[in-house]
């Protein structure tokens, strides 16, 4: 292995074999996407174009040269090279890298991923039950990286001061965005989960604004809803925590707070699971924080459950049916 080649594997920029973003790439993005919003009112002027268009901009960051760049945001050359250079990167060349594997991270069709789970199963004739147990573990502890733990404890911050939580997620994200507020309706009432038929979902977002929060979960190939709500939230000033693959996914590019998940997974689809353990630490970390009221509304809304008959009960052999005495704390709520 040549030096050059050693050094683009210990930095993680090598595109792996099935073209996936890796999860130290993500982390390398989000230290410049974290870098960029922390330091962007002390860039001088045109850095601060430049730096806007390398956010606003992924793919063309990736594809294009650094001259038509610069053209695009209407900069000089020199000034993405000293964008980078200020970012901590050798030049512009080294930032440019780490683009690449997002970008083609986004463009993966789940076909693609179909015929690649089939070939491997022809080839190999490897079971499939350990590879994806092992995945779904490693995608869950990624959650313990440090800077994900800070995302994580931040984003409770924000939830806990909000006056309203909005929860939103589309398609395959939507489980993990009722998840979230399903949970944390057992202790607040703030939570409303974006959704609705006939389209009008997002309708309570009308009145949003700085005191309130927007959860939005959201994997490439991006829910085109998503994004515009997420877009909207922005524009009323809402704080916004996005749980995404990458900080420079649609979402991701708008959120305060951004919680990178790995979702990568051996077969044809995104997995979830290390959605639904953010949103479940999320939910850990404030009521934890909350302390001692959270008990008893845990308590209330449970009594509220089984006096509207929402739990079923097993009729004795040979008894009656009746209603559960409110202290009966002999179940719990699993559903």
């Amino acid at each position: 292995m040549s030096a050059n080649e050693s050094r683009k594997q210990n930095n993680e920029t090598v595109v792996a074999s099935e073209n996936r973003l890796t999860y130290g790439q993500a982390m390398k993005i989000d230290f410049v996407s974290t870098h960029i919003r922390e330091n962007f009112v002390k860039f001088p002027g045109q850095m601060q174009v430049a730096a806007r268009f390398l956010l606003d901009n992924p793919q063309e960051v990736a594809l294009l040269s650094m001259r038509e760049q610069a053209r695009r945001a209407g900069v000089p050359a020199a000034t993405m090279t000293r964008l980078a250079k200020q970012l901590g990167f050798a030049g512009f060349e080294e930032l440019r890298e780490i683009f690449v594997g997002a970008v083609r991270n986004s463009i993966e069709p789940f076909s693609s991923r179909a015929e690649h789970l089939v070939q491997q199963r022809e080839n190999t004739d490897e079971d499939i039950l350990p590879q994806m147990v092992e995945r779904l573990s490693g995608n869950v502890g990624q959650l313990m990286d440090p800077a994900q733990r800070l995302a994580l404890h931040s984003a409770a911050k924000t939830l806990m001061q909000a006056r309203t939580v909005f929860s939103a997620g589309q398609r395959t994200a939507y489980s993990a965005a009722y998840h979230f507020a399903y949970l944390y309706g057992y202790f607040s009432t703030k939570t409303i989960l974006v959704d609705g038929p006939g389209g009008i979902g997002a309708d309570p977002m009308a009145q949003c604004g700085p005191e309130d929060a927007l959860l939005v979960i959201s994997l490439e190939p991006a829910a085109k809803r998503s994004v515009e709500i997420a877009h909207f939230a922005r524009k009323r000033g809402t704080k916004i925590i996005a749980i995404t693959g990458s900080p420079l996914s649609p979402v991701g590019r708008v959120a305060d707070t951004t919680i990178i998940i790995n979702h990568d997974s051996p077969t044809f689809f995104d997995a979830m699971t290390s959605a639904f353990a953010a949103v479940e630490t999320l939910v850990a970390i404030v009521a934890s924080a909350e302390g001692g009221k959270v008990p008893g509304a845990v308590r209330l809304r449970e009594e509220q459950r089984r006096d509207l008959g929402e739990w079923w009960e097993d009729v004795p052999r040979g008894g009656k049916s009746g209603p559960k005495k409110r202290n009966d704390r002999s179940k719990t709520d699993t559903a």
